[in-house]
């Protein structure tokens, strides 16, 4: 695939999710109720059951771009990769870190939560209301940014020492 059609490619698909974007904005502003002379909690109440289908409709638009926007650089991504093996190592390596960390981090956590200023019976209906595996990933998550923070400070520490002794000689 060339420039060219990687360009095209692209200012297709950014035209189509910006065109549906405009065309739900324009339908969220058609829908929007006479709410005059009505009491704010009333009001607010209105114009919500108005936009709600088109509110999901912004997020469904969204998680769309998303997806294609990471399909189209996993799809670049792997075609250099191809194209050119050698400069595909390090980030390669790179990859493979960073995967590293998430597992490292997945063995590391639990499903434990310390909820910091909830009484016991916020605590059971909380641990009620968010699953075993969504707590979990979410200690997944916090482990994972600790160790990559760590990783980042090492790195600015061991190459401030490097700088220091080479420019020292």
């Amino acid at each position: 695939m060339n420039n060219r059609t990687i360009r095209l490619l692209s200012l297709g698909t950014s035209l189509a999710v910006g065109g549906l974007g405009i065309l739900l904005v324009l339908l969220t502003l058609a829908a929007l109720p006479n709410t005059a002379g009505l009491e704010d909690a009333v009001k607010n109440k209105k114009i919500m059951e108005a936009v709600d289908a088109l509110l999901n409709g912004f997020f469904y638009l969204t998680y769309l771009a998303i997806g294609i926007c990471t399909l189209l650089a996993l799809l670049f991504g792997l075609l250099a990769a191809v194209r050119n093996p050698a400069k595909a190592k390090g980030s390669l390596i790179g990859l493979a870190a960073l995967a590293l960390v998430f597992l490292l981090s997945w063995f590391i956590s639990d499903d434990s939560v310390f909820w910091v200023g909830k009484r016991p019976d916020e605590i059971a209906r909380l641990n009620q209301e968010i699953s075993s595996g969504a707590r979990h990933f979410s200690g997944m998550a916090v482990n994972a940014m600790y160790i990559l923070m760590l990783l980042a400070v090492a790195a600015l520490a061991f190459g401030e020492v490097f700088r220091f002794l080479k420019t020292r000689r």
